[in-house]
């Protein structure tokens, strides 16, 4: 029972970690979102907008992810449901970048969800891909404008 209550306290305050590293994503400068020409002004306007729903997603990580560490088992339905929705926001903005991104996280959060169930030691590694990919998600945002 120990080893559970370690694993929780270890895995949470990471994930909260990653979590804040990935709210930078709907956050640009002024000068950033200024273009010249009106489509791509609304083609910025638009990732702007998916990446700030992104971000609220993501705010969201730590009580949906946590339920990995704490009940492997039956967080899949959660999960399923925050993977789902990240995607969905992702896919409103029409950027290719910004949409693996999101693919690229979500994927590391169903094999987070596939792993613990069966391999509770595995928390550290699963922490850098989501790390890893939620940089990718800020960058994306960044690049793109929004």
């Amino acid at each position: 029972m120990r080893r559970h209550a370690f694993r929780v306290f270890a895995f949470t305050p990471a994930l909260a970690a990653v979590m804040i590293l990935a709210a930078g994503c709907g956050s640009s400068s002024p000068s950033a979102k200024s273009t010249t020409s009106p489509s791509a002004s609304t083609s910025t306007s638009t990732v702007t907008a998916a990446c700030q729903k992104i971000q609220a997603t993501l705010a969201k990580a730590p009580s949906t992810l946590g339920g990995l560490v704490l009940h492997p088992s039956t967080a899949k339905p959660a999960v399923t449901a925050f993977v789902n929705q990240l995607k969905q926001e992702a896919a409103g903005a029409g950027n290719a970048a910004l949409t693996t991104a999101v693919n690229d996280f979500t994927s590391s959060v169903q094999q987070a969800l596939r792993s613990l169930a069966t391999n509770p030691g595995s928390a550290s590694s699963l922490i850098s891909s989501l790390t890893a990919d939620s940089n990718k998600i800020t960058t994306a945002c960044t690049k793109a404008g929004g």
